[in-house]
């Protein structure tokens, strides 16, 4: 009855049946780490408040988090989760580089 999608991750493009891309999998990925440190996915309780609407609420999310999020790793989730696919990244290899620089900034 999705059509192939899990609602709880999908991006806005994806609810809207338009054109996929590997954007499409970021959004799904950056709501993925979103719900690791939430310790579960709250907006997953109303039909309204699936995926595509994480994006545009995350810094509230933020908030809720179990443990800190850094506030660089929130910058990049939020874009990672930007409503517009031509806001995200392009692909995982900026991602993967921010990452690290994070993981360096913020463990040492």
């Amino acid at each position: 009855p999705s059509g192939g999608m899990t609602p709880a991750y999908c991006s806005p493009e994806q609810s809207m049946s338009k054109t996929l891309s590997r954007r499409t999998d970021i959004y799904s990925w950056a709501v993925s780490v979103l719900e690791m440190y939430l310790g579960g996915k709250p907006w997953a309780h109303g039909r309204e408040l699936t995926g595509p609407m994480v994006g545009s609420v995350c810094y509230e999310y933020f908030e809720m988090c179990r443990v800190p999020v850094p506030e660089r790793l929130q910058k990049l989730l939020a874009r990672c989760m930007a409503q517009d696919p031509d806001d995200r990244y392009h692909d995982f290899a900026k991602i993967e580089i921010a990452l690290k620089e994070i993981y360096r900034t913020e463990v040492g």
